[in-house]
């Protein structure tokens, strides 16, 4: 889910691997070339563009949460995203390449993985348990009314 671009590599490891895996790729994140060399695969899903209403849904229903951006100079900046948080809050598993500030994620049971063939074999593993993750974060914390709260304070504080 998100404007992210993807590693085509990474994802068409795993969409040709984990056939019985359904992935749904949501957002302008996959070239035109990609898709078309993506859509063979029956369990291959695009979505140029979803609400939010219609994606959360589906997250709700999901598995597992993959992240398998192309890393860029850029790519290590993006730490905790709304798309992550949306993740946790289904208690979805992630398996994302490294992002973030060092020390971030330091307490949250993301799996992160270095390349390709790792990412394949960490989402393997977390197909295979089975299991949802119980994130310890304060969601409240995240809402529009917290958050709007926290910035008229700091701006007290000018």
């Amino acid at each position: 889910v998100g404007l992210h671009q993807l590693d085509f590599f990474t994802v068409k490891i795993l969409i040709e691997k984990i056939s019985t895996c359904n992935f749904h790729i949501i957002g302008p994140c996959l070239s035109k070339k990609q898709i078309l060399k993506l859509q063979g695969n029956k369990n291959f899903h695009y979505y140029p563009f979803l609400t939010k209403e219609e994606y959360m849904p589906m997250l709700k229903e999901a598995d597992l949460a993959i992240f398998p951006f192309k890393r860029t100079e850029a790519m290590k900046w993006f730490g905790l995203t709304s798309k992550l948080l949306h993740f946790m809050y289904y208690n979805l598993p992630i398996v994302s390449y490294p992002t973030g500030l060092e020390g971030e994620f330091k307490d949250l049971p993301i799996h992160f993985a270095d390349s390709p063939y790792e990412f394949l074999s960490q989402v393997q593993e977390v197909i295979a348990e089975g299991e949802k993750i119980r994130y310890n974060l304060d969601f409240e914390y995240y809402s529009c009314e917290s958050r709007k709260n926290e910035y008229k304070k700091f701006i007290r504080t000018l």
